[in-house]
Formats: C-alpha cells, structure tokens, sequence
C-alpha cells in the first residue's frame, strides 16, 4: 500500500506536508502548492489526510500523480 500524504494547517494558514514512513517535512503557505507538491511526489494514487490546526481529521482524500503529455 502506497504511504500516506499527512498535511496539517495552523492558525496562521501555512501547511506542513509530511509522508508517513519518510524523513521529511516541508512547509508551505498556500494549499494549491503544498498539493502540487505532493502530486509532484507521487507516481500512483497516494492517500491523504489533512488536520486542521486541533489536530482533528477535516478530510481524507487521494493525491494522482502529476501527469506530463509529451506529443
């Protein structure tokens, strides 16, 4: 089973992007590019969670991958 994308807001709406099972935290402003990010990460469909900033489960979704056309 692919690992999880675990993104959690704070009060200030920056996000926090982490992968259960990596290393690695990375730190965004804005939701649209902490997605991309993600997408950008992935090769097949990959779970997400996001947390709001109590910690709580808002929403549980999937990342696709980024898909490059080449003609």
């Amino acid at each position: 089973m692919t690992s999880r994308f675990l993104l959690h807001s704070n009060f200030h709406s920056s996000f926090s992007l982490t992968r259960e099972g990596r290393n690695w935290r990375r730190q965004f402003n804005d939701l649209k590019a902490a997605l991309d990010y993600a997408a950008g990460m992935t090769s097949t469909e990959a779970p997400l969670v996001v947390y709001n900033e109590y910690g709580r489960v808002i929403i549980e979704s999937f990342i696709k991958p980024n898909v490059v056309w080449r003609d």
